[in-house]
């Protein structure tokens, strides 16, 4: 069973190759006892607020009764609670989760989980039977962030028993997934973005450790001004500050020899 939500769907071509993706890899997991293979990325970094964005991709492939995936999990927003969503973000190795790990649910992490956290996890558990599992966190260069996931009915115990080939086995796979289905599901990241040549000025300017006020001296504009066109620059880069606006755009070969 594939369930798949995109904004950046292509057509019937790419949901097959997302499809067969899955496929093969809920297949590889299976040896570790897991009973389903599941994706979900943003390509949009975290706000400068600490909120989470909204997953743009979600696939899964399954054994077990996962509808709740698409129709719960997006449509009720679970995924600004889900405790592995946000763990993701701090770190780039395999987490261990399960609803057997209360209070915590994600394994090796100090911070007790929420009472709306609890909830989710029961519901999923409930509807669904998955109480385990391992995620794969997923980082691009741009801020994009996401995991892989790999769930199982099984007690944890049970699962991570195999422990590190475990989790060294599914991490390379797990990459090799994102690389592979990347394009297909519009998550490439391409240089189409075009700024002004006052945003790239200023961005050049920050890129040289420049303050807002020494851009605003050096290109005879006011100190507002320059913000401004960091905020639009920002906006067209699709990150959350300036320093991410620096980063992108010079990974986008944007800023030349400026930088």
């Amino acid at each position: 069973m594939l369930t798949l939500r995109s904004e950046n769907q292509a057509g019937g071509r790419h949901e097959r190759i997302v499809q067969d993706a899955l496929v093969a890899l809920d297949e590889q997991s299976s040896e570790f006892g897991f009973e389903s293979a599941g994706y979900m990325f943003t390509p949009r970094p975290p706000h400068l607020c600490g909120s989470l964005p909204r997953p743009t991709s979600i696939a899964m492939h399954s054994r077990l009764k996962l509808d709740w995936w698409k129709d719960v999990y997006l449509n009720q927003e679970m995924w600004r609670i889900d405790p592995v969503y946000r763990a993701t973000l701090t770190t780039t190795l395999p987490l261990w989760w399960s609803y057997d790990a209360r209070p915590r649910l994600v394994v090796g992490f100090e911070q007790n989980a929420t009472a709306q956290q609890l909830h989710m996890f029961q519901y999923c558990f409930k509807n669904t039977g998955v109480r385990s599992g391992l995620s794969v966190p997923m980082h691009t260069a741009f801020g994009g962030f996401g995991y892989i996931v790999f769930a199982s009915r099984a007690p944890l115990d049970e699962l991570s028993s195999s422990g590190k080939l475990c989790e060294d086995s599914l991490l390379a796979i797990a990459h090799r997934f994102h690389h592979d289905v990347a394009p297909s599901l519009g998550l490439l990241e391409t240089s189409e973005v075009k700024l002004s040549s006052r945003e790239l000025d200023c961005l050049s300017l920050a890129a040289l450790g420049k303050t807002l006020d020494e851009s605003a001296q050096i290109l005879s504009l006011s100190r507002s001004t320059v913000r401004f066109h960091l905020r639009n620059a920002c906006t067209r880069l699709g990150v959350s500050n300036r320093m991410q606006a620096v980063t992108r755009a010079a990974y986008l070969g944007l800023l030349g020899p400026t930088f």
